[in-house]
């Protein structure tokens, strides 16, 4: 009998384990050219109001812009937030770049997000050359 509790409580707990996150994060390409611009998404579907929201700083990478949706449902007497944020980014040299983890405290809990690796290929895109971006619309 014992074992039998013991596997339906470790079953629940691995249930619980696979539920997919409230916040979901994606890339339009992991392997880009330097000065290719390219988007990073967070779509975040809350079942609480955060009290924090901690997006991860672009190490290595420039945001060129940021776009935010927010919107409220209520229903079954619980308030579910969704959020959407859209960044273009763009790497001026090759390299490997780590995006860090979303980070969203709740009164009760902390949940995050997982990290996106971002390879960059070409040659170093001098300062000169960076000019010919802001052209285009860019501020850079």
């Amino acid at each position: 009998m014992w074992r039998l509790c013991s596997l339906f409580l470790l079953f629940s707990f691995l249930l619980n384990q696979t539920e997919p996150s409230p916040i979901r994060v994606e890339v339009s390409k992991k392997r880009v050219h330097t000065g290719e611009v390219f988007t990073y998404k967070v779509k975040m579907e809350l079942p609480f109001t955060p009290q924090e929201v901690r997006l991860p700083e672009f190490e290595g990478l420039k945001v060129i812009s940021r776009v935010q949706q927010n919107s409220y449902n209520v229903g079954k007497g619980r308030l579910t937030v969704k959020i959407k944020i859209v960044f273009k980014l763009v790497a001026y040299s090759p390299g490997k770049y780590i995006i860090k983890e979303v980070v969203v405290k709740g009164k009760e809990r902390t949940i995050t997000s997982k990290k996106i690796e971002i390879e960059v290929y070409g040659e170093k895109i001098k300062k000169e050359e960076k000019k010919h971006w802001e052209g285009k619309g860019y501020t850079i």
